[in-house]
């Protein structure tokens, strides 16, 4: 068992270096991702916002908006440059400017009667004058009304001047915001007062406990459900006035703002938005338990190493333009699941850093690929020119074999016909009719093997005319008729009349040769050849039939191939297994086809098949010589 387990590890380690030129890069990529992961501002998911779709608003919270320039219209206090005072003076001083008693009186009560869940006053009111007694118990001190509190920079808590009760009608109004001066996040002073957000949604919802208790210990990401105006707003005067039917805010939470006033705005995802607004989405977000969750580190590390490699696979797999539309789908898969979690689950899922490491892993790949594909293009042609060298080595070759071998063959065929034709040559006749035969089967061997190298080392194209195929059949059994006479082979012909046909006169010829040569060969003593032609529908029908000592069914399947004479073949029967290749590929070059029925003892038909219209394959061997130049060497 440990011995495989140790053959397996060591055949993987293998493998991996075998590959470490992919994986390499492979680690690159999610290097360069993960850096841009950790490098980019984790919080920073503003277009988020502004991309997503509308969100629900479960918990019904109204504005009351108090602008600046109405307020001082309507209370009639002088106009003043709070902005240009120093930060140091202004903070207390905004909300003072807001406060007179009467108007408070007016729109509180004006409130109290509609009968909401709790009423939320963002300003911080600690120097003013306070009201009588009777003012206090019956309007700003009651239970469903929560003032907002302060620290001081040693952390201590300022209580607003109305503040009945040190925790319960009262919460820190505290918001943070991020280094480019957006407010993104919430987070809760570590004081025994809760934050103004969490003090009204403990008033909101009773006696339910706050899911989960301990939410407000560090920082949470706000999920803010829309731009401004996304809450619904009233403006105070037509409370005060009576022009809007305050039972709609019954069971409501109100927030009482200012707005159209520095300090009391601020910058939000969406933009400029009043502290009002942002108190809103704050108190909505822990009602709910709907904060913004990012994923965990390790698992976008892990799904960078995915993509990477999913990336990798089809990069080296796949062409260039299929990768690029992989690469298009991927990235907008990765950026369509970060929306929907974002949108649907309020779970950000980076999208930034995936799409670049894809965009890098797409770039380096492709340059990877590039440079393969330059390397194999050089090595091609490099194999051209050898291809080339032994191509023409091989040219070479078949001349030198042809003139060599060829030329002291004619020579002896010369020769013994001239003796042949002496009148005192009874002592010798029958060695120079066996030196005659032995003559004519290696000259026939030379010109098989000569054909078979000719066709299968360049172009090759047919050289077609008009001619009458049973012209042709009529000669092949000129040409064979002293082999069957030897034999004692009668050779009979069924032509059937036929118009001229476009072929290759010379290729056609030797066809029919081999096959009725063949039929002769494997005939016995006394037998026949039988060679038949018709036309059948758009093709010229060529049958050789013998009685021959026929073909094995397992041979039949094999019979085509080059040097291949089949398990049958008997050793007194010479050939060079050459013949039936050559009749199957010339066959094939003018469109045709060429089969065989046999049986063993009972004899073989072939079947050729050409058809009448010119019609020419492409050969599947490069060959170079035409058809004449082909026969005449």
């Amino acid at each position: 068992m440990w011995v495989k387990f140790k053959d397996r590890l060591k055949s993987t380690v293998s493998w991996i270096w075998q590959q470490r030129m992919y994986w390499s890069r492979v680690l690159l990529c999610w290097l360069a991702g993960t850096a841009v992961l950790i490098g980019t501002e984790p919080d920073n998911y503003d277009f988020r916002f502004v991309l997503r779709s509308k969100q629900a608003i479960r918990e019904p919270i109204v504005i009351i908006e108090i602008p600046e320039r109405d307020w001082r219209r309507y209370v009639g206090t002088p106009e003043v440059n709070i902005d240009s005072r120093p930060l140091k003076e202004t903070s207390n001083f905004k909300d003072e400017y807001f406060w007179d008693t009467e108007v408070w009186t007016q729109l509180l009560n004006g409130l109290q009667k509609a009968e909401p869940k709790v009423i939320g006053v963002t300003f911080f009111f600690t120097n003013i004058k306070l009201p009588s007694e009777e003012l206090m118990t019956e309007v700003f001190e009651k239970d469903n009304i929560v003032w907002s509190g302060d620290i001081d920079n040693s952390g201590r808590p300022i209580l607003p001047a109305l503040a009945s009760s040190f925790t319960y009608n009262v919460g820190i109004n505290r918001t943070s915001t991020d280094d480019d001066g957006i407010t993104r996040r919430f987070t809760s002073p570590l004081i025994q007062i809760p934050h103004f957000g969490i003090q009204v949604a403990k008033m909101a919802i009773g006696d339910e406990p706050l899911e989960p208790e301990n939410f407000w210990q560090g920082y949470q990401l706000i999920n803010f459900r829309g731009p401004r105006g996304t809450f619904e707003k009233i403006h105070f005067q037509d409370i005060i006035e009576g022009k809007y039917k305050t039972e709609r805010l019954k069971g409501k939470i109100v927030l009482i703002g200012a707005t159209g006033i520095a300090g009391f705005d601020t910058q939000s995802p969406f933009g400029k938005m009043s502290l009002s607004e942002v108190h809103a989405n704050i108190i909505d977000n822990i009602i709910n338990n709907r904060w913004i969750e990012k994923s965990p580190l390790w698992i976008n590390i892990l799904s960078l190493l995915f993509l990477v490699v999913l990336l990798m696979m089809v990069a080296l797999f796949y062409p260039q333009g299929m990768s690029l539309a992989f690469l298009l789908l991927i990235g907008t898969s990765v950026c369509a699941a970060s929306a929907f979690f974002f949108d649907i689950y309020s779970l950000w899922i980076p999208a930034l850093a995936p799409v670049i490491q894809l965009l890098i892993t797409y770039v380096v790949f492709l340059s990877f690929q590039v440079t393969i594909n330059e390397q194999k293009n050089w090595v091609l042609e490099q194999e051209k020119k050898y291809l080339e060298e032994i191509e023409q080595l091989k040219h070479n070759f078949v001349s030198l074999f042809s003139h060599d071998l060829k030329t002291p063959i004619a020579k002896i065929q010369g020769i013994v016909d001239r003796v042949l034709t002496q009148k005192d040559r009874s002592n010798i006749e029958s060695d120079l009719i066996a030196l005659r035969k032995s003559s004519d089967e290696l000259h026939k061997y030379i010109q098989n093997v000569l054909n078979v190298i000719r066709v299968e080392s360049s172009e090759f194209r047919l050289r077609k005319e008009a001619a009458d195929i049973n012209e042709l059949i009529q000669n092949v059994v000129v040409q064979t008729q002293p082999l069957a006479v030897e034999k004692n082979i009668s050779l009979e012909t069924d032509l059937e009349p036929m118009f001229s046909v476009e072929i290759d006169t010379l290729l056609v010829q030797e066809i029919l040769l081999n096959l009725v040569e063949n039929g002769i060969k494997y005939t016995n003593e006394g037998g026949n050849v039988k060679i038949s032609s018709s036309e059948v529908d758009d093709f010229v029908k060529v049958v050789i039939k013998d009685n021959g000592i026929g073909i094995s069914p397992e041979d039949q399947k094999t019979i085509w191939g080059k040097f291949n004479r089949g398990n049958q073949s008997h050793s007194n029967i010479k050939g060079t297994g050459l013949g039936l290749y050559l009749v199957k590929f010339f066959t094939e070059l003018h469109g045709g086809s060429v089969s065989l029925k046999s049986e063993l003892g009972k004899g073989t038909t072939f079947i050729l098949s050409i058809p009448v219209q010119s019609e020419t394959n492409e050969p599947s061997l490069p060959i170079a010589f035409t058809g004449d130049q082909l026969w005449k060497n």
